[in-house]
């Protein structure tokens, strides 16, 4: 059975990946951007990490919109993993049956584990 909100198409999943992993992205600049400011000194972090609660205030209560960053982000990387597993698998059925010859191809490390490491 089919989840209606599960895109079925290959061009939906890639798209999917594509929002996802920009969120991710996203979420590690700001992140990093946010821990440089250890370097700045303990009450500017301490200002940093009241800010990051304080947000969305008086509209959202205390560390809502925090929660609400941390449920897209898991939500973002579930649905990555679930895009690109399920790629995977519609590219490895697309086959019936295996090549005959396996060309070598001159690659190296990285783009052989692009899809174990993104």
């Amino acid at each position: 059975m089919q989840v209606a909100l599960l895109p079925r198409s290959s061009i939906a999943k890639k798209a999917l990946m594509a929002v996802t992993g920009a969120v991710w992205i996203g979420y590690l600049a700001l992140h990093m951007w946010g821990n440089l400011h250890i370097f700045q000194g303990q009450a500017e972090f301490n200002h940093y990490a009241e800010f990051l609660r304080e947000v969305g205030e008086p509209v959202f209560s205390y560390a809502q919109v925090l929660w609400v960053i941390r449920i897209v982000i898991v939500f973002s990387l579930v649905a990555h993993m679930w895009s690109a597993w399920d790629l995977f698998q519609q590219a490895r059925h697309a086959r019936s049956s295996n090549y005959a010859v396996k060309r070598v191809v001159q690659a190296n490390y990285a783009s052989r584990f692009m899809r174990i490491g993104g």
